[in-house]
């Protein structure tokens, strides 16, 4: 019984801290992108313009190549982590239930 419940508060500490994670990346990439098309909009010199619009050109193209794929996927296993662990709380609360009925 010990091992069911490691492995189901591995699981869900698992797959929160992989959710967590994949939300933050995903909120950091959408807040740069934010933060640099403001300066771009905001600035009137126009070696800072290219500055920033050269900045904000290669965040949108990390953004949708890498670090919202990379989030997304994080947040996909994550929670097919602790879908996974209700399900070994489930089973294993069925299998105690039908040991009692049978005893």
């Amino acid at each position: 019984m010990q091992i069911v419940k490691d492995r189901y508060s591995l699981s869900m500490l698992t797959g929160s801290i992989l959710i967590i994670a994949g939300f933050s990346i995903w909120w950091y990439a959408q807040s740069v992108v934010l933060g640099l098309d403001q300066l771009v909009k905001s600035s009137t010199i126009q070696e800072d313009i290219w500055y920033y619009s050269g900045a904000l050109q290669w965040w949108r193209l990390q953004q949708t190549s890498v670090l919202h794929p990379l989030g997304m996927i994080s947040i996909s296993i994550g929670i097919l982590l602790i879908g996974n662990a209700f399900f070994w709380l489930v089973r294993r609360v069925a299998v105690d239930l039908k040991k009692r009925v049978g005893e």
